[in-house]
C-alpha cells in the first residue's frame, strides 16, 4: 500500500490555487449581480413606459394644443389667437392679415351690448381676429359703421365716441380691461 504524501511545494502549490480562485469567485458574483441588476432596470423601465403610453393613450389631444385648447372656446364670447407665420406691422391697415381671412370672426347684432335704434347690417358690423408670433400677441378689428364717432384730440373721455372695450384675463388670471377709442381711420 503506498501512502501519497504532501511535500511543501504541493501544499503551497494546493494554496496557491486556492487563493487564486478567490479574485475568480468575486467577478462571477460581480457579474451574476450586474446581470441580476440590469434585468431589474429594464423591467423597471418597461413598467413605465407602459404606465406613460397607457396615460398618453388616454389623452390623444394632449400634443395638439389648437384642439385641446378649442374644446373649452366659447364660440361669440372667447377669442382663440391663432398662430401668425410673420409679425405684423402696426400701420392700422389690414394688409399683413390678408392670409388669414378665413380665420376672421365676423359680429353683428348678436353681440352689440347697447343700441338706441333698430339694427341695420349696414350700420354697424365688425370683424376681429387674433394671432399669435412668437411671444407677442396681435389683435385686428375692421369695423363698419355708418355714424363714426372719433375721440377728440384732447379729450380725456372715451365714452362719448365709438371705442372698443377688451376684457381679457392674464395667464395669472388677473382680469384686465382696455379702451381704444381711436382719433381717425385706421
Amino acid at each position: 500500500m503506498y501512502r501519497f504524501r504532501f511535500g511543501i511545494r504541493s501544499k503551497l502549490l494546493l494554496l496557491s490555487l486556492f487563493l487564486f480562485t478567490i479574485p475568480w469567485l468575486g467577478y462571477q458574483y460581480v457579474w451574476e449581480l450586474e446581470s441580476y441588476l440590469r434585468i431589474g432596470q429594464e423591467q423597471t423601465m418597461e413598467g413605465t413606459a407602459r404606465a406613460v403610453a397607457t396615460a398618453l393613450h388616454e389623452r390623444p389631444t394632449l400634443f395638439d394644443s389648437q384642439s385641446s385648447y378649442l374644446q373649452d372656446v366659447k364660440p361669440g364670447t372667447d377669442l382663440y389667437a391663432h398662430r401668425i407665420i410673420d409679425p405684423i406691422r402696426l400701420d392700422g391697415r389690414l394688409d399683413d392679415w390678408a392670409d388669414y381671412a378665413e380665420l376672421r370672426l365676423a359680429y353683428a347684432e348678436m353681440q352689440l351690448i347697447e343700441q338706441s335704434t333698430a339694427y341695420q347690417p349696414a350700420s354697424l358690423q365688425f370683424e376681429h381676429m387674433v394671432g399669435q408670433y412668437n411671444q407677442y400677441l396681435y389683435a385686428m378689428f375692421k369695423v363698419q359703421d355708418e355714424t363714426l364717432v372719433f375721440r377728440p384730440e384732447n379729450s380725456l373721455r372715451v365714452d362719448r365716441n365709438d371705442h372698443l372695450l377688451i376684457a381679457v384675463t392674464d395667464p395669472a388670471g388677473h382680469f384686465r380691461r382696455y379702451i381704444v377709442a381711436p382719433q381717425g381711420s385706421g
